[in-house]
């Protein structure tokens, strides 16, 4: 083989398996607003000042940090449907797949190289979705790319970085990674002119429709991640804590980081400071939330600068990241959320079948819905209880959001305050059942749609229609559901036959899953989730038990 497809061989890995794992159906629950928001800017030539999408804050001022973004999917859809914007995901990932290979070709052989940019851009693959974050990703790449020239005084790197800042701060607020990245290094290596260039960027940012608001707005983000909302919102939440995900990619995230400290440590002893401070700061930054597991894909090609065993180990690392990849594969969807390859939309997602089957008179209800139907009820009726625009709500509206999720605020009270005309819930989330549960206990709402994946519940059913649509959800979504809510032991059977003693004839079964039954035959006894608190708290399963006394005290309320 010539040394010419030699090199072509090295570049195209990377960047084929950037386009592969690229292509996964359009599944972001994000999506629909982005591009209904960029179809009114484009339509109207203004930047929304308000959250004009809500039924309820309509009138919030806020500002938008992701308009150029909003405008670059609309833009695409405009020109070529959902073909166009699963082409640009695709590309976005072949794009990160050669800024990854030409970070790593700093410092290593084509081979190995390339072998580094693959384990790269799939640790980043885990958040590939169409979101405005991936612009950030690439965008951090290329900042990192144009460092050391930035660092040697090359005036075109300088100009290129700084110009890059207006169209990053109007695409995402973690533009502010751009200036923290220059202004790390120039702290380690006390270099003026990189610490010029970064505030340089600081300032370029403020180039907008914003102006200085811009510059300031990602310092008031940072106090909504700590806010009411964040531990309702998976992705907000810091890796490995309650209810958050483990994948294959978490795996992998622990394994880079790993190598990432250790390349801090001998940039250290080898006196390149920036270097270090550069892959500390981007530890940090990914380890603060979830969605930010991804920017450890960047360390890798930074960490094999280090030298040494690490560098020389990845000419012979090619089967890691083909097994991963192979594993990727033929675990998905299951080995990553929300992943299912192939062009075009991810089924599935929205209640597509409910609303479809509306009549023509409930179409320009207001219904509550929860968090993750929010953004599709924005793309498909204009509007929306909330959407995951979180900044676009006062901080008392998320507040109460988050209290009615716990069960903490009735839903008697949210109608009093908002009276809508009903709720539509995603049928298979936690906090729905905690919701549905109160609904069934104020009494005035029942269930009068659903599909596979959420359910509508409406006000205007008289009692007997009311009970009739609770008994047929019960049966048909509830009761086949809350089986995999209630996981049983293989050692509850002496826990349950004590906790059953107490409990109707009905009831009376010689195991959990008998009294997990009676459950959904009487699904809202507080005695009988009383009784499953205790056999689940006498297993040692305190995270069930708590759950269950919790519902117990919510339906004795009544």
């Amino acid at each position: 083989m010539s040394e010419r497809a030699r090199k072509w061989i090295a570049v195209g890995v990377p960047i084929a398996l950037g386009l592969l794992l690229g292509c996964t159906r359009l599944g972001s629950l994000d999506l629909p607003l982005m591009l209904s928001s960029g179809e009114r800017i484009l339509t109207d030539g203004a930047i929304p000042r308000t959250n004009v999408f809500s039924w309820v804050n309509a009138d919030y001022a806020y500002l938008n940090d992701k308009w150029g973004f909003m405008v670059l999917v609309a833009a695409a859809e405009r020109i070529g449907g959902t073909a166009a914007l699963a082409s640009l995901k695709m590309a976005l990932g072949g794009l990160m797949g050669s800024l990854l290979y030409l970070l790593a070709r700093r410092s290593l052989d084509r081979r190995a190289a390339a072998t580094a940019a693959c384990l790269a851009v799939t640790m980043l693959s885990y958040r590939l979705h169409l979101r405005a974050e991936w612009l950030s990703y690439v965008f951090t790449a290329t900042t990192l790319l144009l460092l050391p020239r930035v660092a040697a005084g090359e005036r075109r790197a300088t100009i290129a970085q700084i110009a890059l800042m207006p169209i990053w701060a109007a695409m995402h607020g973690y533009w502010v990674l751009g200036p923290l990245v220059l202004l790390a290094w120039a702290v380690g290596d006390r270099s003026v002119r990189v610490a010029a260039t970064g505030l340089a960027c600081v300032a370029a940012a403020a180039i907008s429709p914003f102006g200085v608001d811009n510059v300031l707005h990602p310092f008031g983000v940072l106090g909504q991640l700590s806010g009411p909302l964040a531990t309702a919102v998976t992705e907000l939440r810091t890796p490995f804590s309650g209810g958050a995900p483990f994948t294959f990619f978490h795996a992998l995230a622990v394994l880079l980081s790993y190598v990432a400290l250790f390349a801090a440590v001998v940039h250290f002893r080898a006196r390149r400071i920036g270097d270090a401070l550069v892959l500390l700061l981007l530890i940090a930054v990914a380890w603060r939330l979830d969605r930010n597991l991804a920017l450890l894909g960047l360390t890798l090609p930074l960490a094999v600068g280090a030298g040494g065993r690490l560098a020389r180990g990845l000419v012979y690392a090619d089967v890691v990241w083909v097994a991963g990849l192979a594993g990727l594969a033929m675990g998905a969807p299951s080995v990553a959320r929300d992943r299912s390859f192939g062009m075009g939309e991810h089924a599935g997602r929205f209640p597509v079948t409910l609303l479809e089957s509306l009549p023509t008179a409930w179409t320009s209800e207001h219904y509550i819905n929860d968090f993750s139907l929010g953004s599709w009820l924005v793309r498909r009726r204009g509007e929306a209880f909330i959407d995951g625009n979180t900044e676009g709500y006062p901080p008392e509206f998320l507040a109460g959001y988050r209290r009615m999720l716990e069960g903490d605020e009735s839903v008697a009270s949210v109608q009093a305050e908002f009276a809508p005309d009903g709720w539509l819930l995603r049928t298979s989330s936690a906090p729905t059942r905690v919701l549905v549960l109160g609904l069934f206990i104020d009494g005035r709402a029942a269930p009068a749609k659903w599909d596979d994946v959420a359910t509508l519940f409406r006000y205007d059913l008289g009692p007997e229609a009311a009970d009739r649509q609770w008994r047929a959800w019960l049966q048909s979504v509830y009761l086949p559901q809350a089986r995999a809510w209630f996981p049983t032991a293989a050692d509850a059977r002496s826990a349950a036959l004590a906790a059953l003693a107490a409990l109707p004839d009905s009831a009376k079964n010689d195991d959990l899953a008998g009294l997990r039954g009676a459950i959904l035959l009487q699904p809202w006894s507080a005695e009988l989730y009383g009784a499953m608190s205790d056999a689940y708290a006498a297993r040692g399963d305190g995270v069930n038990a708590v759950r269950c006394r919790r519902w117990a005290h919510l339906v004795g309320r009544k």
